[in-house]
């Protein structure tokens, strides 16, 4: 392991994999979702698609332990375990397609997920009624495809929660509960599929303690935030992952 961590420390793409890492703490500690959204593109760009989707999970779990306990008082449960339900279902059939899916098609798929949220988003389209086990059932389902074929189980569940009337500190802390048990059932999925190799572990390792510290800054700048702020922020959250997703700008 100490010839892998020494390796990424002095590889070329270790820096822009840092920023990303950043950025992606910053949001999930603010919003309570979006790393994958920010980690993933960027970190596409520099690794093959799997290896990405498994580091966005090493890293990610770590923001669910340290954000979850106050999330626990502050939300409804039994929606969040209907959507990890159909997580279960969805995530290991999303990750036997990204086993086989093409480098390119990858980064070119999520941003397409990226683009498809902020179109909902932007359009002002809301589920006015209370969902029903069902739909949160499908909701769930659908997550865990998109979860295991790009590594973001967070956009239909974001557009699920943004579409309701609920308080931004109980829509915040919906998406952390959420991401505290998707993100293992995520890693166990992997383990499963022979994903969890060395490269990823110490990719993982390194991005860690950079990502933690960024969580509990933007956790910080949360309870400073309003109502107003948060809606703005995972909005731009959507539009910049939109943005950076984008193949044009590396080729």
């Amino acid at each position: 392991m100490g010839a892998e961590l020494a390796g990424i420390l002095t590889g070329p793409a270790f820096p822009a994999l840092a920023l990303g890492t950043a950025l992606a703490g910053l949001s999930r500690g603010f919003t309570g979702f979006g790393t994958a959204m920010i980690f993933i593109p960027l970190a596409a760009i520099h690794l093959p698609p799997v290896t990405v989707v498994v580091v966005m999970h090493l890293i990610d779990i770590w923001a669910s332990l340290l954000l979850t306990r106050r999330a626990l008082g502050e939300t409804r449960i039994r929606p969040v375990l209907i959507l990890i339900a159909g997580v279960c279902i969805g995530l290991p059939l999303g990750f036997i397609a990204l086993q086989n899916l093409d480098p390119i098609a990858f980064r070119w798929l999520a941003p397409a997920l990226v683009l498809a949220a902020l179109a909902a988003l932007i359009s002002g389209w809301r589920y006015r009624r209370e969902p029903g086990d069902p739909l949160t059932f499908a909701i769930g389902i659908g997550s865990g495809l998109t979860g295991g074929l790009v590594g973001m189980v967070g956009p239909p569940v974001v557009l699920f929660f943004l579409g309701s009337a609920e308080r931004a500190v109980r829509m915040r802390a919906a998406f952390i509960l959420f991401l505290l048990l998707a993100t293992p059932a995520g890693l166990v999925v992997f383990w499963l599929r022979g994903a969890l190799g060395r490269e990823a572990l110490a990719y993982g390792i390194l991005l860690a303690p950079i990502f933690v510290l960024c969580v509990l800054a933007g956790a910080r700048l949360f309870r400073m935030a309003g109502e107003r702020d948060y809606r703005y922020a995972a909005y731009a959250l959507v539009a910049g992952a939109a943005t950076l997703s984008l193949p044009i700008w590396s080729g």
